[in-house]
């Protein structure tokens, strides 16, 4: 733990010497994970990965306040959802350690939860592109409902990603905008926003078979284009009406955090950091 601490402290106080400015204190950095994807192999319990997380995350904001923080989880349920250990995509899930619920309410310092999904790597070939279809609408829904009825937090689809052909690419992409910008359009906190991966250009290889090339993959960047401009839109009804309600949330921010967080992706997550949200959360 203690050169995972060091580690930290010599990441957020590194100088970026394009700025001039250390990463704790750059808004051009949104926020940051704990770990990518972390798991304790071994431990049903979710006890380990707990204790972990605690420690880390209020070390972390020691040292940054301004940065919005999150673990990094793949999204595997555990006891704290026990209607949904059904949806669990691989076998052993309770195994990992983690617990999608528990781990991301068990932190003052987690500002927004995270979930991915990887179906072509978590199923074999009995699994069709129909059945790995309905498996991501649950798995989106599922969350998207936890994240607002249990954690009534932000929830960021960190990462996903879907082999070819575009048109199977392109209807899983759309069923998750779909949600998405319905979600956000009606005000809820919880669609805060979607990274597929990955998007590069023609001169990186495909090595995982995942990538998005623009304008090459025309069809799937012309979705996401129009998924952004959607998205903004409906930010922006929502940052006017936050600002309606309540209009001293700013306020009651430190105000280099509050313009960090509303300059850095949404006005959602500029509400995840306001006092007001924090106070209505279990």
């Amino acid at each position: 733990r203690s050169w995972y601490k060091n580690y930290m402290r010599h990441l957020l106080t590194r100088v970026n010497h394009l700025r001039g400015v250390e990463y704790r204190a750059d808004p051009a950095i949104f926020a940051f994970n704990l770990l990518n994807e972390p798991r304790v192999q071994g431990d049903p319990t979710g006890d380990k990965l707990e204790a972990w997380i605690r420690e880390m995350a209020a070390y972390f904001k020691q040292i940054d306040r301004h940065h919005m923080l999150t673990i990094g989880m793949e999204g595997f349920y555990g006891t704290s959802s026990p209607q949904r250990l059904k949806d669990n995509p691989i076998k052993g899930d309770l195994s990992h350690g983690t617990d999608f619920v528990r781990h991301h309410r068990c932190s003052p310092h987690i500002d927004f939860a995270t979930f991915h999904a990887w179906p072509d790597d978590w199923f074999d070939e009995s699994c069709t592109d129909s059945c790995r279809l309905r498996f991501m609408d649950q798995w989106v829904k599922g969350h998207l409902d936890e994240a607002t009825t249990k954690l009534n937090m932000p929830l960021l689809f960190e990462e996903y990603g879907k082999s070819r052909p575009l048109s199977v690419r392109n209807e899983v992409f759309k069923r998750i905008f779909d949600k998405y910008e319905r979600g956000a359009r009606a005000g809820s906190p919880a669609q805060a926003g979607t990274l597929l991966w990955i998007l590069s250009a023609r001169e990186y290889s495909d090595y995982d078979g995942y990538t998005v090339y623009c304008p090459e993959d025309a069809s799937t960047c012309s979705m996401l284009s129009l998924h952004v401009s959607k998205m903004r839109s409906a930010v922006g009804e929502v940052k006017a009406k936050v600002t309606a309600i309540s209009p001293t949330s700013a306020k009651t921010q430190p105000s280099d955090q509050n313009s960090y967080a509303t300059t850095s992706y949404s006005a959602l997550a500029s509400y995840a950091m306001s006092a007001d949200a924090k106070a209505h959360r279990p």
